[in-house]
């Protein structure tokens, strides 16, 4: 059996993104925390005390490698050293194994402190190992021959952990958004999985776990330097924090961490291991051979946490962004307005497209969030918007200003409802993290003769008319076919907010009895060239028609140009 111990780089360049996780509500469900239990305190000598922080027992190359972590206390009102002992490693067939020291261990303990020394050794042999007792001996060499006394023996059967072979039974391991603490680790922060997503580096995928740390004391803590690793099939892969700079959580608040794991492709990890990591330097060497030890571990999501169970959102009300969040600056109110299907003619993929509306509330303008989105089905299968390129970069006091996204989805996907998923980047990872989540419907437009209704426009027709312009060219005396429209429109905004020029546009298009597009004509509703309320009169000069054609069809379409191309809208379909 191939066994791997991978490191997920921080860095996380996103192809493409398939969600498998729960909301941060779930998350914060009031689970009870699970009673660690912490390892027994063993005197060393009148004022030193020993506990047992873990035990490592991993394959290598040659044979086997024992580690072990130790904490020892100073209970004395002064500077001690620490205790001349031997560590043993004590076997099911009885052989025990001396741990040496690491060259980086205290030589003293402070009073009333206490330090963390490390132990480790390597030996040449190919039978099973099993660890039973972790024993601490006093060697009296001044006597011949040398005198041993046992100051101390702990029972660490439970406790070992065996490297990239380790696995936690899965009666033990917690469920997904249960919180924990770190096992001999004295502090008051607890942790709790979130949420979980899978995004792609080329062909190879990476499970961005987050994690909700609560610091529930009255003084501020550090979080402890721990990670996560993915237990699939055998293998281990370990991953890494994303955030590399120290993470203080004041009393009262929580914060967010997140773990980048990577797998080999087509490998889903099983369960999520916590990792402590732990370091031994050997005499005489400058670099420190490093190592993990867990003792708890998570399982993933159940497949129904897909579909989170939010109610059906009211297009335009406000959106309540993660209180933990602060993508978004509290004076700026978002809702999202608009959320419709639109066809690309000719292609095998369809298009929705979403406005988010953001409202300053503030007295002064306001940059735009630049916040991701998703649309995740029932099954699971996410699509990522990609918002619509705008000059406009600000939200003026008192104003609004609408946001599109697009999202390319195959013709076959028929969901009406979608989880629809607010997302902020986190710093340089590249990853995108929800901060908020709708249970959105899609909505088909049915089309309207004489309400056109797009985002943030209304257009009333009132009247039209169709008719047909013949001309002969002279020197060719061949005739030419021009088709003019005369409308009578009233043409309102619905809402107080800033749109592109360009986007969105009404395309009028003229078909012949065949169903063939004959004529065509783009009219934009924003700028200095838009089309204005009352009287209009609209030409037709790119027909492809040599002869007369009647009745014709008159289409109104809404376009939107997406940065694979133009998507459309049928508003209205005239028979002349």
């Amino acid at each position: 059996m191939k066994l791997y111990w991978k490191q997920a780089v921080s860095t996380v360049m996103i192809a493409s993104s398939v969600v498998l996780a729960v909301s941060p509500a779930f998350a914060d469900a009031a689970v009870p925390v699970p009673t660690v239990v912490a390892s027994p305190t063993y005197s060393i000598t009148d004022m030193t005390q020993a506990q047992v922080k873990n035990v490592l027992l991993e394959k290598t190359a040659g044979g086997w490698r024992i580690g072990s972590v130790i904490k020892l206390s100073n209970s004395s009102g002064a500077i001690v050293r620490i205790p001349d002992f031997e560590l043993r490693a004590k076997a099911a067939d009885g052989t025990s194994y001396t741990l040496q020291p690491s060259a980086a261990n205290a030589k003293s303990i402070s009073p009333q402190s206490n330090v963390e020394l490390s132990y480790m050794t390597e030996i040449d042999a190919k039978n099973e190992i099993s660890l039973t007792d972790l024993i601490w001996v006093d060697v009296n060499m001044n006597v011949y021959p040398k005198q041993e006394t046992v100051l101390a023996d702990a029972g660490i059967g439970s406790i070992v952990w065996k490297g990239s072979d380790a696995v936690i039974d899965d009666a033990s391991l917690l469920s997904w958004g249960q919180s924990f603490t770190l096992p001999e680790i004295t502090s008051s922060l607890t942790y709790s999985a979130v949420s979980l997503s899978t995004q792609f580096t080329e062909q190879k995928p990476t499970y961005v776990v987050q994690l909700k740390v609560n610091n529930s004391s009255s003084f501020t803590e550090t979080v402890p330097d721990f990670t996560l690793s993915g237990k699939a099939s055998g293998q281990s892969f370990v991953g890494k924090r994303v955030e590399q700079k120290p993470i203080s959580v004041n009393p009262g608040e929580s914060q967010y961490l997140y773990y980048t794991i990577s797998t080999d492709a087509g490998i889903k990890p099983e369960a999520f291991y916590v990792l402590t990591p732990e370091s031994f330097l050997k005499q005489g060497q400058t670099t420190p051979q490093s190592y993990y030890t867990g003792r708890i571990g998570f399982h993933l999501p159940t497949e129904d946490a897909n579909a989170v169970s939010l109610p059906a959102y009211q297009m335009g009300t406000p959106i309540t962004i993660d209180a933990v969040s602060q993508a978004v600056n509290p004076k700026l109110a978002v809702s999202l307005v608009r959320a419709d299907w639109y066809e690309n003619e000719g292609q095998s993929y369809k298009t929705v497209v979403a406005n988010l509306k953001y409202m300053n509330n503030s007295d002064s303008p306001l940059p735009i969030p630049a916040l991701g989105t998703e649309l995740v089905n029932s099954s699971g299968t996410a699509y990522t918007g990609n918002v619509l390129p705008s000059t406009v970069k600000e939200v003026l006091p008192g104003m609004g200003v609408s946001v599109a996204y697009a999202f390319t989805m195959p013709i076959s996907e028929q969901a009406e409802r979608f989880n629809f998923k607010l997302q902020e980047s986190q710093g340089e990872s590249g990853f995108k993290a929800s901060i908020a989540q709708l249970n959105v419907g899609v909505q088909q437009t049915v089309p309207n003769d004489t309400e056109l209704n797009l985002y943030p426009y209304n257009v009333k027709l009132n009247s039209w008319a169709l008719s047909m312009i013949i001309a002969q060219n002279a020197s060719t005396k061949d005739y030419n076919y021009t088709y003019k429209l005369k409308t009578l429109m009233d043409i309102n905004t619905t809402d107080n907010v800033v749109t592109e020029e360009n986007n969105p546009k009404l395309l009028i298009e003229l078909d012949n009895p065949a169903g063939e597009r004959i004529a065509f004509k783009t009219l934009l509703l924003s700028g200095p060239d838009r089309i204005m309320s009352g009287n209009q009169t609209i030409y037709f000069t790119n027909g492809s028609s040599d002869q007369l054609e009647s009745p014709l069809k008159l289409k109104i379409y809404e376009t939107i140009t997406t940065p694979i191309g133009e998507a459309k809208r049928l508003l209205a379909s005239l028979t002349q």
